[in-house]
């Protein structure tokens, strides 16, 4: 009897295991995705804030 416990006791820890792993493996998916999302939107972001007017473009001279 103690053979048979222990082995369930092993088959419940491996799928333990097994279910950890595919967690943190879904979970460093959904945070891959979220930092591409936000670099996207930060890019987004930023190329909003540049406004380009060629008849201004001009080189500043400037002196401290």
């Amino acid at each position: 009897m103690d053979g048979v416990a222990s082995v369930a006791g092993v088959g419940a820890v491996a799928s333990r295991a097994e279910i950890q792993i595919e967690y943190q493996t879904r979970a460093l998916k959904l945070e891959k995705a979220a930092v591409v999302d936000l670099g996207a939107n930060a890019l987004k972001l930023i190329q909003a804030a540049v406004v380009n007017i060629p008849e201004f473009t001009h080189d500043l001279d400037v002196r401290a």
